[in-house]
């Protein structure tokens, strides 16, 4: 093993090991604060041996799998110890799933990604991301999906590149976990359905050898996930019982103009362009509490798609106990909001590199080959949850309905585009400009970190008080 190597290992088991170190105290000390209430359903289960429909409790209109799965650990560990603590047991299996994600995260970078330092910053990132932190501690069915998602993707990037029947059997499995887990998960599978249709197309007009096994994949994918989430996932039952099966909770909100404003609920996009072709980073520098469930006249930057998105990726707005809006908090929000400009630039970067990829990969066979052993379809998958989030936030136009976590079963697909960026400046820029960048990426982390133990500090106060 050469030396780089040896620092390579080092720095991702220290990097695991401090993502476990803080997601375990975290949880830990979580009282059973989350962003919805999925142990209402857990419940439900547990006491009255049933799956709820919707109306019965908040997310009862959710498939079930995460629930079922917790009810039964939570079962389990009641049955053997008293006084057990049902919201901690789940919030503790949250952050399993959200470890083994990061595992599953690194595999696919050792695969798609050459440089040890691309993959190390990019696994750092994601590791320490607030908005991924606080996901895997609550008691919610985010962590699940994603896990599966990204199990998905990584079984599916395999199966493309060698063909095994191992790979598709855990590409069809962990796709349709993800449907019983949580809704979102039918967006993925339609991001799936595309790839499979792009590879198959593209395959056949190249004479691309594995083209019949992909074919024979994606038809076992579609036969099995379609009648397994459609009766598991109780889409059938609630079509039987008269309920909308794809409804979510809040009303559909009306249309907005093209470029007329108009206020809705708690404003959030109030024309096309201004809520779409707008990124107003200068506002949120200047009042940069991003605030859930406020009333009033929001701030500026609330109204902007890119700029909202961009601003809850970057620091802890929910639960809203967990907000902090003093000069410390404030401070390491303006900080991250500075130096996350490198990555949102990078990956921007990322994508116009992988334009040029797409384009190349419709010229022969081997330029096509290369496009499948780099992953670089994947673009579809990443494209298509920004496309999903962007119709949600179109049809709710509530500020809340631009969900940051929608995007993350799409994690393996946004990571390859961001390190994808990073290698193209590292080809382009000279070497004091990409030190910069590098310097830039290591103290976005560093406050990243910053932002979690003000977290922890800000919980040990919740405790005491």
């Amino acid at each position: 093993m050469t030396q780089s190597s040896t620092h390579y290992s080092k720095a991702v088991w220290a990097l695991f090991l401090a993502a476990a170190a803080i997601r375990f105290s975290i949880a830990w000390m979580n009282p059973g604060h989350a962003n919805d209430s999925h142990l209402e359903v857990v419940k439900i289960i547990q006491s009255e041996r049933r799956l709820p429909l919707p109306g019965d409790c908040w997310e009862s209109f959710q498939p079930k799998l995460y629930h079922v799965f917790t009810a039964q650990v939570i079962s389990f560990f009641e049955r053997f110890f008293k006084n057990v603590s049902a919201p901690r047991i789940a919030q503790l299996l949250n952050v399993t799933a959200g470890m083994f994600t990061l595992m599953i995260l690194l595999l696919f970078l050792e695969k798609t990604v050459s440089s040890e330092w691309i993959r190390v910053l990019t696994l750092a990132l994601c590791a320490f991301n607030p908005e991924i932190v606080v996901m895997d501690v609550q008691a919610t069915n985010d962590a699940f999906v994603v896990l599966f998602s990204s199990a998905a993707v990584y079984s599916a990037f395999l199966y493309f590149q060698r063909q095994r029947k191992r790979d598709a059997f855990f590409m069809i499995s962990f796709t349709t976990l993800a449907g019983l887990t949580k809704g979102n998960a039918l967006a993925f599978f339609a991001g799936f359905g595309c790839i499979f249709l792009i590879l198959t197309i593209q395959g056949i007009r190249l004479k691309w050898p594995p083209v019949r096994r992909c074919i024979v994949a994606g038809a076992l994918l579609t036969v099995v996930f379609v009648p397994t989430v459609g009766l598991l996932g109780q889409y059938v039952e609630k079509i039987e019982r008269g309920i909308a099966p794809f409804a979510v909770k809040p009303s559909y909100a009306p249309p907005p103009s093209f470029f007329k404003k108009s206020n809705y609920y708690r404003p959030g996009i109030r024309s096309v362009v201004d809520g779409y072709f707008t990124f107003r980073w200068l506002d949120l520098f200047k009042d940069p509490a991003v605030r859930d469930f406020e009333n009033g006249e929001p701030p500026a930057f609330r109204t902007s798609f890119w700029t909202l998105l961009f601003a809850r990726l970057n620091v802890i707005h929910s639960p809203t106990k967990w907000a902090s809006f003093d000069s410390t908090a404030l401070a390491a929000a303006r900080t991250a909001f500075v130096f996350a400009l490198a990555p949102f630039f990078l990956l921007g970067w990322g994508v116009w590199a992988s334009v040029v990829k797409w384009k190349n990969a419709f010229a022969d066979q081997r330029a096509f080959e290369s496009f499948v052993h780099e992953g670089v379809y994947w673009d579809v998958l990443a494209a298509f949850f920004i496309l999903f989030l962007i119709a949600y936030s179109f049809k709710l136009r509530d500020f809340s309905s631009v969900k940051t976590l929608f995007l993350f079963p799409a994690l393996l697909p946004f990571a390859r585009l961001f390190a994808e960026g990073v290698s193209a400046g590292e080809r382009a820029l000279g070497a004091r400009l990409i030190l910069g960048v590098k310097l830039s990426l290591v103290i976005l982390w560093w406050v990243y970190v910053w932002t979690l133990f003000l977290l922890i500090q800000r919980l040990t106060y919740l405790t005491l008080c």
